[in-house]
């Protein structure tokens, strides 16, 4: 069995955006055990209505709704894209600019930001709404529960939760009226 962590986004430290109101929290920074790749979880909290992120060079990043209002996300010199809940993009940017259109400094967007190198195929992502087993693939990086509770063998996670795998062993894991956000490195065959 693969070694298995469990980070509460509100256990993870709040770090000041580059640019606006709200906050960045990391919720993994490590290597990927099969590739030896760097990886970057983070959650971005945006509070007003443009934020900005500073990321890191040479890395893809994958950009996920998760809740609030929707954002429009700009990376670079590309077109602005609006993100809903449960949808990604994937950008390569030294940097990612957020923008809610309409809002005054109340409520709260959140994204979830998985880095990875550039030199490596991006991630992948996938929402699942689930109650009892949970196929999880071998190349799962991270699970995050949104809403109801998950275990993973004797490692249980509630909501709000980021759930570090990053092996290649299969995993026991089961949900409990669950909202799961599932990040992967594409598997070896694709």
């Amino acid at each position: 069995m693969r070694p298995v962590s469990v980070r509460r986004f509100t256990e993870a430290p709040r770090h000041a955006l580059a640019v606006g109101a709200g906050g960045v929290r990391d919720l993994w920074v490590g290597t990927d055990d099969a590739s030896g790749s760097p990886w970057q979880l983070q959650l971005v909290e945006l509070r007003g209505p443009h934020g900005r992120i500073q990321l890191p060079e040479g890395m893809n990043q994958l950009v996920v709704g998760v809740s609030g209002a929707q954002v429009i996300v700009q990376a670079d010199s590309t077109r602005p894209a609006p993100l809903r809940r449960d949808q990604a993009l994937l950008t390569r940017a030294s940097f990612v600019d957020f923008h809610r259109p309409g809002i005054r400094g109340i409520g709260l967007s959140r994204v979830l930001v998985l880095s990875s190198a550039a030199s490596v195929p991006a991630a992948t992502f996938e929402a699942t709404a689930v109650d009892g087993p949970l196929q999880v693939a071998s190349t799962t990086l991270a699970l995050v529960v949104m809403r109801g509770g998950v275990k993973v063998g004797a490692v249980a996670a509630g909501r709000e939760s980021a759930i570090i795998v990053g092996g290649d062993a299969p995993l026991n894991v089961v949900a409990t009226s669950a909202q799961v956000l599932s990040f992967a490195r594409p598997s070896r065959e694709a």
